[in-house]
């Protein structure tokens, strides 16, 4: 395949669709607890969703993950029975969508919860949901108070079929935090206390923890597309996908004095200066593209 720019265009960007599977066959290798999923939000990481998710799900996924609901419903068509879920939850409103294209909504507050049983009931029938217990992020997910009230009242969770209930690591990138392990014991507490459930723990670097986080279903997005752990840059069995061609492209070592770019935006820690490469593109994209450790 030519990487030469073509009708004028000062730069290609090539994406080798068969090294991104080879990516999620190397991770369900090391996830043989459960099955590994395709995190495809934000068009794939950018990469095109809409070519990405048929090749995964031709490889034999059938577990996607969007960030919102309209990503999904573009999707739906080409992962034909395959669960589709939204981590982002579920807005008021939208319950009927959700319902009439079979995907999954992740719930992760009380409020979301009590929407979905309110459609199942309106649908008479149970409806799936994965539900989000946060354990450490404190950005989406139920509190330990919510898990309580679930606990509590078993009819707060009537109508709903959970498919799924999950987490996500805060600091899986490094391998020897303590967090990681907290959260992990944190979960199993919260997880115990409501309907028995298939869980879902690791996100791509979480794969990487070992056994002990392993789950019925790992999420891994940034691996997916070569990226694992800012500790581990270059993980066995995760390879790039990129090819970037074009004109007035330089490619020279950072130096180990002096500024990088216009009013020296980049913070290049000083343990890598001297050892690395910095590759940067002409005018106009004047600043550093990329900064690769040697």
């Amino acid at each position: 395949m030519s990487t030469r720019p073509a009708d004028g265009a000062s730069a290609v960007l090539e994406i080798d669709l068969g090294a991104i599977l080879a990516n999620w066959r190397s991770l369900a290798a090391r996830h043989p607890a459960g099955a590994v999923a395709g995190v495809v939000k934000a068009d794939a990481y950018g990469l095109g969703a809409k070519e990405v998710a048929p090749a995964l799900y031709a490889a034999g996924c059938r577990h996607f993950f969007t960030a919102h609901l309209e990503e999904a419903l573009a999707l739906r068509p080409l992962v034909p029975g395959a669960m589709l879920g939204v981590l982002n939850g579920l807005l008021a409103g939208t319950e009927h969508c959700y319902r009439a294209h079979a995907i999954t909504p992740v719930l992760g507050s009380l409020g979301e919860i009590a929407l979905w049983r309110a459609e199942a009931t309106r649908a008479g029938t149970a409806l799936e949901a994965i539900l989000h217990i946060d354990t450490g992020m404190s950005r989406l997910g139920l509190t330990d108070t919510d898990v309580a009230a679930l606990a509590a009242d078993s009819s707060l969770l009537e109508g709903i079929a959970l498919r799924y209930v999950m987490t996500h690591l805060v600091s899986a990138e490094c391998q020897g935090d303590p967090l990681n392990e907290r959260q992990r014991e944190r979960f199993d507490a919260l997880a115990a206390r409501l309907p028995p459930a298939p869980r879902s723990v690791a996100n791509s670097s979480g794969i990487f923890l070992g056994p002990r986080f392993a789950s019925d279903l790992a999420r891994p997005g940034a691996a997916l597309y070569g990226e694992v752990t800012y500790t581990k840059p270059h993980t066995p069995g995760i390879g790039q996908f990129l090819t970037v061609a074009g004109a007035n492209f330089k490619t020279s070592g950072v130096p180990e004095t002096g500024p990088v770019g216009i009013k020296s935006p980049f913070g290049i820690p000083w343990s890598w200066r001297g050892q690395s490469v910095l590759v940067t593109r002409g005018y106009i994209t004047s600043p550093a593209a990329f900064i690769c450790p040697a």
